[in-house]
């Protein structure tokens, strides 16, 4: 039996010379549970802090609210506007923010010259590669199934296909199987093609029967598809970081009902455990021209989430459902701005320590202190838009491009940078980055000799050369055709089991596209 016991008292006096909350109201409230050995009190475990159990308002004319302020935990935490405040009254906000970006300059070129002596984000993140030596499909001869007729067979529970060569039956592992086509020779009959990644380029198979040739095609799709498949959430859950064991509480925890989870679990009965180590930022975002109310939990690894390995784990509840208040990293609108990270246009929050788009997915979430140096690209006269790339200190990680930000919230983007202590250039064309922090990586003494970041900057370039067009270019490398056709070499010969390329793919475009073993 369950008891919620309540008083009320209101027009309580209290000993204030504000007349404005002089007068006060009082509900004192519990839960209480009632079992058979002892009753429980419900709100036991709750904070019973002032702040956390009462509320104010005002009757009259709402005083206005005071902007909210970048703030930061840390040595490098957010200035404040009143820093950047300078002794010299006149100087304009723009004279402003290009002194304070010079210091930043500085301090920047510093602190990736000593980051690159040491080496520091060099490393590319790649895991193991599965070898031919990993695929086995029959551990020796006895294994192989005896068939009678010598004809294509696909076997199921080996995962392998023999195929007639020679008048013998030979075994392959269906993970050598890169595509599988099927088409009719006018002259010839029906013709079952094969492309392998290991050993055999080609082998083609002809037969007058349509029907055959089109099951066993379909059977080596299907047998492909589920091994590529449990492979890559293999290699998913091999990348996982062993997580602290959950110890529940003996009381009653706290429960939030009615929410809905993102990734989304595929069924029922399904569970998450998120442990404190693992969290490395946490939002709340109140429902304000959205659809939803959000807690939304960047993690530091990669947890499963059902059958989906997910970095970012998010609550939600419709607005009318859930009022909740708590104290969170919460997004500051004032300085948001739309854009395009992903596929579609956001509007991108700034946080304390993040640059957060929490409700479309795939979701964004920026640490601004990872965060090397931003570069503000398509900048000139006439333009509706311009993009935002951001490096990141870790030179192998993707730089993110924010794209087609309204041209309306360039200087509002400058000052927030500027604010957070983040160094930003501009230029007037989309930067090649992949293939200017390999080269950086590749020589750092000539990119600290040749004065760091400063190739960016489009000012100083006009100032010493006539040529304006070059200074666009900046720090570019002079192998670019090179670079780009042994990337391409790479990703070709990355793995065993590769998605369907080239002239195959153009013959059957159904055709499914595998997933490499390192993925």
């Amino acid at each position: 039996m369950i008891f919620n016991v309540s008083h009320g008292f209101q027009n309580l006096k209290a000993p204030t010379n504000n007349p404005k909350t002089e007068s006060f109201s009082l509900l004192p409230a519990d839960t209480v549970i009632v079992i058979e050995n002892a009753p429980e009190v419900g709100t036991s475990t709750s904070s019973k802090a002032f702040k956390d159990v009462a509320y104010s308002f005002n009757d009259e004319e709402e005083e206005q609210k005071p902007k909210p302020k970048f703030e930061m935990n840390g040595s490098n935490g957010f200035l404040s506007k009143t820093t950047l405040r300078l002794d010299n009254q006149e100087m304009t906000k723009e004279e402003q923010r290009r002194q304070h970006q010079a210091e930043l300059a500085c301090q920047k070129n510093e602190e990736t010259a000593r980051r690159l002596a040491s080496g520091i984000g060099s490393s590319d993140g790649h895991g193991a590669v599965r070898t031919s030596n990993d695929l086995i499909a029959y551990k020796n001869v006895d294994d192989v199934m005896n068939l009678k007729e010598v004809m294509i067979y696909v076997d199921q529970k080996n995962e392998a296909i023999l195929l007639p060569i020679h008048g013998s039956l030979v075994p392959f592992h269906i993970a050598t199987v890169k595509s599988v086509t099927s088409q009719q020779d006018c002259n010839r009959g029906y013709e079952m093609e094969a492309e392998w990644a290991i050993y055999i380029k080609e082998v083609t198979f002809r037969s007058k029967d349509a029907r055959h040739i089109n099951e066993k095609v379909q059977l080596i799709k299907n047998l492909r598809k589920r091994v590529a498949s449990r492979e890559s959430e293999r290699a998913e859950r091999a990348t996982l970081v062993t997580q602290e064991k959950l110890q529940l509480s003996k009381t009653i925890p706290i429960r939030l009902s009615d929410l809905k989870i993102r990734p989304a679990f595929e069924g029922q009965g399904e569970s998450v455990d998120i442990m404190y180590a693992n969290i490395k930022h946490v939002f709340f975002q109140a429902a304000e021209r959205e659809m939803i109310t959000l807690l939304h939990f960047h993690l530091h690894n990669h947890i499963m989430v059902g059958k989906k390995k997910a970095k970012d784990v998010q609550f939600y509840v419709e607005p009318h459902q859930r009022n909740l208040q708590l104290d969170f990293d919460q997004p500051l609108r004032e300085p948001g701005f739309h854009g395009v990270p992903q596929k579609s246009s956001a509007f991108i929050i700034p946080t304390p320590n993040c640059l957060i788009e929490l409700i479309e997915t795939p979701f964004l979430v920026i640490t601004l202190s990872e965060v090397e140096i931003v570069n503000i690209e398509r900048v000139g006269l006439g333009q509706k838009a311009f993009d935002m790339a951001m490096v990141f200190k870790n030179f192998k990680k993707d730089v993110l491009r924010i794209d087609a930000i309204p041209i309306a919230a360039l200087d509002g983007i400058k000052e927030w940078l500027n604010i957070i202590n983040v160094k930003y250039y501009e230029s007037k064309m989309n930067l090649t980055w992949r293939i200017i922090l390999k080269t950086i990586s590749e020589d750092p003494e000539k990119f600290i000799e040749g004065g760091g970041w400063e190739f960016l900057n489009l000012e100083a370039s006009d100032s010493d050369t006539e040529n304006s067009e070059e200074s666009d270019v900046g720090y570019e490398p002079s192998d670019v055709e090179e670079v780009s056709h042994s990337e391409d070499e790479e990703s070709d010969s990355e793995s065993l089991v590769d998605s369907d390329e080239g002239d195959v793919e153009d013959k059957d475009s159904d055709d499914l596209e595998g997933k490499s073993w390192d993925e």
